[in-house]
């Protein structure tokens, strides 16, 4: 068994069905599967698999195995942008279009495609740079803002196209917020904070913020 506890098991299941609420705190979102995929990347994949084959047009599980897999992608350790695995990605990816394909009005499989690349973006940010950097160390930074100004830019129509589909989750709105800040539109930034308040407030949007 890959897992022996069962109350280990009957948590997993209660995680899963409580984080995804419009409110949860995106940190809260990333430590969970991060937590559940320290070393229980497999155990994940196993159980979530057999979810989808008892219920294969069910959206959450497709999305929360694309999660995981990002989840993978983003505990490894690249000392350059070239190390980052595109295995992960495309798992990632096959996951969410198949999301996609279940419900084309769904903002999820957009907000998780959005979330592939901030993560290869911020995985990036993270190879170490010596204090006292030679011109190859030059080289390699030069290389990593080049990658990580794309894949920002191409989080970006994911996130615009599921807060369209979706006005109220406040993960996509946190992470559109800080994209237009790279942006410098820092009035569209305090737009989006503005709204993150208000709904947290209980209000509730019905047309999106770029309408």
């Amino acid at each position: 068994m890959l897992w022996s506890s069962i109350a280990t098991k009957a948590q997993f299941f209660t995680d899963l069905t409580n984080w995804i609420t419009p409110t949860y705190a995106q940190s809260q979102e990333d430590q969970f599967f991060e937590n559940w995929s320290q070393g229980k990347q497999d155990s994940i994949e196993y159980y979530l698999s057999i979810f989808i084959l008892c219920e294969p047009e069910n959206q959450l599980y497709h999305y929360w195995l694309g999660r995981a897999h990002i989840a993978a992608m983003s505990m490894q350790n690249p000392s350059s942008p070239d190390d980052i695995k595109s295995k992960y990605f495309h798992k990632a990816k096959a996951q969410f279009m198949l999301l996609e394909n279940l419900d084309s009005t769904s903002y999820l499989p957009h907000y998780a495609m959005g979330m592939i690349h901030w993560k290869k973006a911020v995985l990036t940010s993270k190879i170490w740079i010596p204090y006292h950097y030679s011109r190859k160390d030059r080289d390699l930074i030069g290389k990593m803002m080049v990658f990580m100004k794309k894949e920002f830019n191409e989080a970006l129509p994911y996130f615009q196209k599921a807060e369209k589909l979706n006005p109220n989750h406040i993960p996509t709105l946190a992470r559109l917020s800080e994209l237009y800040a790279r942006l410098d539109d820092f009035g569209m930034v305090k737009r989006l904070k503005r709204r993150i308040e208000a709904i947290k407030n209980e209000e509730v949007f019905e047309a999106s913020i770029f309408d």
